[in-house]
């Protein structure tokens, strides 16, 4: 049966982190498996079938790619529309081509960037 209930305690079946030091974690039978170990596991497979999973990665690539530009266009517009400063704007550019989340300062920075003066 799949969908265990997360708990507090959850946590990965491969490198035991718990749910809430990595961005999701998948229910399985009896474990579970984070976001980070998918990712070395479609890398270990990438490696071991090689040609195979080309055309795959390449869809996977142009994606993210897509999803990169769409995030700094919207960054652009709050950073143009006065929403967030120029700082916050600049480290989420920084942060986005890294592939990062944005820090617990900026998000406190945008938040009283958004209240009235």
């Amino acid at each position: 049966m799949f969908g265990l209930k997360h708990s507090r305690w959850t946590r990965c079946s491969f490198c035991r982190k718990y749910h809430n030091e990595v961005a999701k974690l998948i229910s399985g039978d009896n474990c579970f498996i984070c976001n980070e170990c998918v990712m070395v596991c479609f890398n270990v497979l990438i490696n071991a079938l090689g040609d195979e999973f080309k055309p795959l990665n390449e869809q996977i690539e142009a994606r993210r790619r897509g999803a990169i530009e769409g995030e700094l266009r919207w960054l652009k517009e709050q950073h143009m529309n006065g929403l967030i400063t120029e700082e916050v704007y600049h480290e989420r550019q920084v942060a986005v081509l890294r592939g990062q989340e944005s820090s617990e300062a900026s998000q406190a920075e945008q938040a009283v960037a958004h209240q009235p003066a």
